[in-house]
């Protein structure tokens, strides 16, 4: 009779228990936060939402119930993309991103008071440009990606560690020929190789580029 009775009483303790509503923190958030990613009250509220991985994309105003982290796969790439300093604010219940004019201006004079004067380039078209790239290499760590670039924008490859890039060059003189660029895509670059003193990309099934 005592297991019985001992047997209806964690009965009774389990049906209790499920019954019992635990708080849920989602329950505690204005529906408006939810329903649009953008609505705020304040700029406690807004964030920086992430656009690309390894720093490929500027990031885009978010309210800080909707930010999302990105799903990147390890990489030691990082993009040489410049944004625009920007903080987020609330404005008319919206999250928006406005010029960071504080950071922008200590940005400005950084550059001008540690960087020289930009050398001319030391070729006249984007054929020399493109014949100018170094791959040679003795040993792996040589070699690095780089976005050598092109008329259809950021291009990665493997080349020198030392060779200067000058996407700004490229693009300028696409738009000269061409009135601009277009999309295009590019192969990608798990890392990078010395074989036979030159620069090889290895793509992410291990295997070897051809070039």
């Amino acid at each position: 009779m005592k297991k019985i009775l001992f047997i209806l009483f964690l009965i009774s303790l389990i049906f209790i228990s499920g019954c019992v509503n635990y708080p849920n923190p989602v329950d505690d958030i204005d529906e408006r936060y939810l329903d649009d990613p953008l609505y705020c009250e304040s700029d406690d509220d807004c964030a920086y939402q992430e656009t690309a991985c390894n720093g490929c994309g500027c990031p885009d105003p978010i309210n800080k119930y909707n930010k999302k982290a990105l799903a990147c796969a390890p990489s030691g790439y990082q993009c040489d993309l410049y944004c625009e300093p920007k903080i987020p604010k609330c404005e008319n219940n919206q999250c928006i991103l406005v010029k960071d004019t504080i950071r922008e201006n200590i940005t400005n004079e950084n550059i001008t008071s540690t960087n020289p004067p930009p050398e001319p380039t030391s070729y006249n078209n984007l054929a020399e440009y493109y014949a100018s790239r170094d791959y040679s290499c003795n040993l792996d760590s040589d070699c690095e990606i780089k976005d050598v670039h092109n008329c259809c924008g950021y291009y990665p490859e493997c080349v020198n560690k030392n060779f200067e890039t000058n996407p700004e060059y490229v693009r300028k003189s696409c738009d000269l020929q061409t009135g601009g660029g277009s999309a295009c895509g590019y192969l990608t670059i798990s890392s990078c190789q010395c074989i036979q003193n030159k620069c090889k990309r290895v793509s992410p099934d291990g295997s070897l580029s051809s070039e």
